[in-house]
């Protein structure tokens, strides 16, 4: 796997699974925030 775990899940299915107990008021901040955070985005 030259070091990589991905994808180790389908996305689309992870995304599923997570909207399913995360509210959805809160899923701006757990999805694009924390992408933009961890990928130093803009």
């Amino acid at each position: 796997m030259f070091g990589t775990d991905w994808p180790l899940a389908n996305l689309e299915e992870y995304v599923c699974f997570v909207k399913h107990f995360v509210a959805e008021k809160h899923w701006e901040p757990v999805f694009y925030d924390n992408a933009k955070r961890i990928y130093g985005l803009k």
